[in-house]
């Protein structure tokens, strides 16, 4: 027990106060889809409710086959990745010298320990479920005789589960970019809440749950759930979220396995891979986790930005990015950073119809460029605005609108009205006072023309 301690509070550690760098293959566009089991499941049955996810998500055409990210795989051109958020459960990881009854017991007795700490039953009403399960499964008495023991060793193994758990989803998601969509089954669905309670308050916004035979009273995540009316499993356990679904065509008498009860279940299953549907869409629309930071050689070819993470100043790139579309997300092409518009898997330099101010161009649907500044006949900005370039003749007028000594001038350029106006590298019909850069506006020390004025902008020789 004393190692367990120490095991939780190293993961409390690592996963709260070490500095963190973005991942190699870090991608924003990906978002990972997480089966998380319930009790007396081995891994390998784990993995089974995994690939049934990934095989009906992939028959009802809510994503595509080659969008999907396999193990191994780099990121590039991926939207989604699937694994496996495991329990490891007493039943898996206790002393082997501990038969089957009791690795079962000890599952049912953390099982009720975090809905003990959630607050949702008392210690009453925790040991007589666990005395009357003792006793109709057969356990002998020295069983119920050491129940406080077992309680009391889940507890702790239930803190090293949770931060074990979170520390995977921090270093194999969210340091990743990645999005997370949990579909959390039984127990899974207390793990669920026990980890959301953990996670730093940024990501829990770029995490989504869809419960499934939810025992707990309430979903800490932003999520939605599916339980049955005849899921007797749930039916056992006080304060669950009510049932929402009827049952039809039930393959199994528990009503409660995920593949043969919720996937089989035709209302059920319609609702799971509804509301999957629905956040996987509001998770690949978040905004980027990034902001620009800082411009290099802006309107040159070898315009980069650096950029910051919105919430978490520990997370770092450390590299220059190519801005194809600065507020879009960050991810990896060609072994650079880019912020682009998700679905580039390269960008280049040389393409048919390229522009002379265009630099660089991405494959994803936008074709989005880095340009570089046009070089100007004049330019002209308004309202102490930008300058917009121009390589015309344009047309302006201004009308003096006030009494002598107290003068504002309105400009009108299309339909714009406005009371303030400068041009550069303008040569007819404006007054160089101040260099290349005429201001006009409250007078400014002249003596103006109290009409109408027309002023036939040449393009600089």
């Amino acid at each position: 027990m004393k190692r367990i301690i120490i095991k939780s509070i190293v993961l409390i550690l690592l996963v709260f106060l070490a500095p963190l760098r973005a991942s190699v293959d870090y991608s924003e566009c990906i978002t990972d889809i997480y089966f998380g089991n319930g009790v007396w499941n081995t891994y390998t049955q784990a993995k089974d409710g995994e690939n049934e996810l990934r095989k009906r998500l992939i028959l009802k055409g809510i994503i595509q086959e080659n969008e999907i990210m396999n193990e191994g795989e780099s990121a590039v051109g991926k939207r989604y990745a699937f694994k496996v958020a495991y329990n490891w459960h007493g039943m898996y990881r206790t002393d082997p010298t501990h038969d089957e009854k009791f690795k079962q017991f000890f599952d049912l007795a953390e099982t009720y320990v975090q809905m003990k700490e959630a607050g949702q039953v008392d210690n009453s009403s925790l040991f007589r479920f666990l005395e009357w399960f003792l006793i109709d499964a057969g356990y002998p008495e020295e069983f119920r005789q050491k129940l406080k023991a077992y309680v009391s060793l889940a507890t702790v193994t239930h803190l090293s589960n949770v931060m074990e758990m979170v520390a995977d989803y921090q270093q194999y998601s969210f340091d990743k970019g990645h999005r997370v969509l949990l579909v959390s089954h039984s127990q899974g669905n207390l793990w669920a809440n026990d980890m959301v309670k953990a996670f730093k308050p940024w990501q829990r916004e770029y995490f989504r749950n869809v419960g499934v035979a939810v025992p707990s009273d309430h979903m800490e995540a932003i999520g939605r759930y599916v339980t049955l009316t005849c899921d007797k499993v749930m039916m056992a356990i006080p304060g669950h979220l009510p049932p929402n679904q009827e049952c039809y065509g039930v393959e199994e008498l528990s009503g409660h396995e995920f593949i043969r009860s919720y996937m089989r279940n035709d209302n059920s299953e319609h609702e799971i891979f509804r509301d999957s549907e629905f956040y996987l869409k509001i998770l690949g629309a978040l905004d980027s986790q990034w902001q620009t930071d800082q411009e290099i050689d802006k309107g040159t070819c070898d315009y980069r930005i650096t950029v910051k993470h919105r919430f978490d100043p520990a997370l770092e790139i450390g590299e220059k990015v190519y801005p194809f579309a600065p507020n879009q997300k960050l991810y990896q092409v060609n072994g650079e950073y880019v912020k682009a518009t998700c679905g580039g898997t390269d960008f280049t330099d040389d393409w048919a119809e390229k522009k002379e101010n265009e630099c660089w161009m991405i494959n994803n649907s936008s074709k989005e460029k880095i340009v570089k500044k046009a070089e100007c006949a004049f330019e002209v900005a308004v309202n102490n605005g930008e300058y917009t370039c121009y390589n015309e003749n344009i047309f302006f007028t201004y009308v003096h609108t006030t009494n002598y000594g107290d003068y504002t001038f309105h400009v009108h350029y299309d339909d714009v009205n406005t009371s303030w106006t400068a041009c550069r590298h303008c040569t007819q019909g404006w007054t160089n006072s101040y260099g290349d850069r005429l201001e006009i506006g409250n007078g400014a020390g002249g003596s103006w023309i109290h009409q109408a004025i027309n002023f036939y902008v040449h393009i600089a020789e």
